[in-house]
């Protein structure tokens, strides 16, 4: 068994140190070379507290103060509400459950312990590394990662969208439609690492669903996969990429709608019907894609819902709850006019 004094020994601190800085007492001044050693040493030995710290009785009906992170700028959320709406929930359901959203703060330079000084819990949006986290927020367990898609912390509580199971039943839908050749159109995902500012870009969850679904049904062919940035002038650009390759997919799923624009736009200008001659099928489902010509077939992901429940799931956590929980929000496709059956001598040419 793990012991206080061991957590001490291999942090070269006191016994009282660790048990202080464990249990968070913030009457306790420490440094932050010192605190992040403590929970480094006890993260290394896996040590647990035999009692987790708890608030005093009345805590229940205090106010709360929380922090929120966001990986996002705000000419990213002018360019792709989703994150904008996930923002917005979390403003929305702070303010009903009597939170006090205490700061907002956005991946823009580098961040210390003391941004995140007198914060009872954090909300992160985006995909961050917890662990780089970790060294600069260790002012207590509560956080909840939000569409944290790739590395979830299994000591952390998660609200996420189903995107994978999503894609394969758009998947799907075009299939049973008859479509064999089904390209896709998105961009990476850029896990950042907090306390460095560097990212590593791996693959969005949606274009691994696609690749692993596409192969279980023996359709896949990587020449008709474009990966880009997010934004509708690389959806444009990687448009332009499959029309000058010839022989076009019959229908493309696409990562996001701001990428669909720029999608429709470019096999518009280059006199390609959607979705006579390319279906589309995208993410988002943002207020502009019913006015797109044609209405664009979207999948909507309740993102302002997904912001609640990241709130209700870390007051959850602040009033007592231990166990770690992910909640997944389901989504659903908007049906409009931008997929339909593949032309007849579209499938004629496909082996």
């Amino acid at each position: 068994m793990i012991r206080i004094r061991d957590v001490a020994k291999l942090a070269q601190v006191s016994e009282a140190a660790v048990s202080r800085v464990l249990n968070g007492d913030a009457s306790f001044s420490a440094s932050e070379q010192t605190r992040k050693r403590i929970f480094d040493a006890a993260s290394e030995l896996g040590y647990q507290p035999s009692r987790p710290r708890k608030f005093k009785t009345t805590d229940s009906k205090r106010t709360f103060n929380v922090g929120l992170l966001l990986t996002t700028s705000q000419e990213d959320e002018v360019n792709d509400p989703y994150y904008l709406s996930i923002r917005l929930g979390i403003e929305k359901q702070c303010n009903a459950l009597g939170i006090a959203l205490k700061s907002t703060l956005r991946i823009s330079q580098s961040l210390t312990s003391a941004a995140f000084s007198d914060l009872d819990g954090l909300i992160v949006v985006g995909s961050i590394d917890p662990k780089s986290l970790r060294q600069i927020y260790f002012e207590n367990d509560n956080l909840v990662f939000v569409n944290n898609m790739l590395r979830h912390d299994p000591d952390f509580d998660a609200v996420l969208s189903d995107l994978a199971e999503a894609t394969e039943a758009c998947i799907d839908i075009l299939t049973d439609l008859g479509h064999r050749s089904i390209g896709f159109i998105g961009g990476s995902e850029m896990i950042l690492n907090v306390a460095t500012l560097e990212s590593t870009a791996e693959p969005d969850i949606r274009h691994q669903a696609y690749e692993s679904k596409m192969r279980q049904l023996g359709l896949y062919l990587e020449e008709h996969v474009y990966i880009g940035n997010w934004t509708a002038a690389d959806g444009q650009r990687m448009a332009n990429e499959a029309i000058a390759r010839g022989e076009l997919p019959t229908a493309f799923l696409v990562g996001s709608d701001p990428l669909s624009m720029g999608v429709v736009h470019a096999f518009r200008e280059a006199g390609i019907r959607v979705p006579e001659d390319v279906s589309i099928i995208s993410f988002d489902d943002i207020e502009a894609a019913a006015f797109m010509n044609p209405p664009l077939s979207s999948v909507r992901m309740f993102s302002e819902e997904i912001g609640r429940q990241a709130v209700r799931t870390l007051h959850d956590r602040l009033v007592g709850r231990q166990v770690v929980i992910n909640i997944v929000v389901p989504s659903k496709l908007t049906v409009r006019q931008s997929y339909s059956s593949p032309r007849k001598e579209a499938m004629k040419r496909i082996p």
